[in-house]
């Protein structure tokens, strides 16, 4: 009968302590890594550049208590994937993929994503991806900071 209970107190100890420790996607690490993806031909000439990308990005991350590292084997990967085409009339418009992914045994686990989608005159496009960028990325350090509290 002590042996049942002991066992028993074991069992009711070992979940509630699994049940504490709530593992997010998010939680866990301290760097990020930024990768740009190859810009459609378009792109420049609707002012999204890679710098303008970085820029947004940077200016995200600074104020938050997470790495910017620009190579590492552990640190997920912010990945910003952009295709973007120019009308004849100087419209551009732009699909945003922001997908963060990390390394787990050799396989690409993702751990957040989000998708845009920006239309506008050609003279206001860059700005207007800039701001999204910059968005998207306090909205992940907000969810980041969350999971790591």
């Amino acid at each position: 009968m002590r042996k049942e209970i002991i066992v028993a107190v074991c069992l009711c100890i070992s979940v509630s302590l699994a049940n504490a420790h709530d593992d997010t996607p998010l939680s866990g690490f301290k760097q990020i890594k930024l990768l740009i993806e190859d810009l459609s031909k378009d792109a420049q000439g609707c002012g999204v550049t890679e710098g303008v990308l970085q820029e947004a990005f940077r200016h995200a991350v600074s104020s938050a208590k997470l790495d910017l590292v620009s190579a590492s084997l552990v640190a997920p990967t912010f990945d910003v994937s952009i295709n973007t085409t120019r009308a004849p009339d100087n419209v551009c418009a732009s699909s945003i993929i922001i997908d963060v992914h990390t390394l787990r045994a050799s396989v690409e686990v993702a751990l957040w994503t989000r998708s845009k989608i920006a239309i506008s005159n050609s003279s206001k496009h860059g700005q207007q991806i800039k701001t999204i960028i910059e968005g998207v990325a306090k909205d992940f350090i907000a969810e980041w900071n969350l999971a790591n509290k």
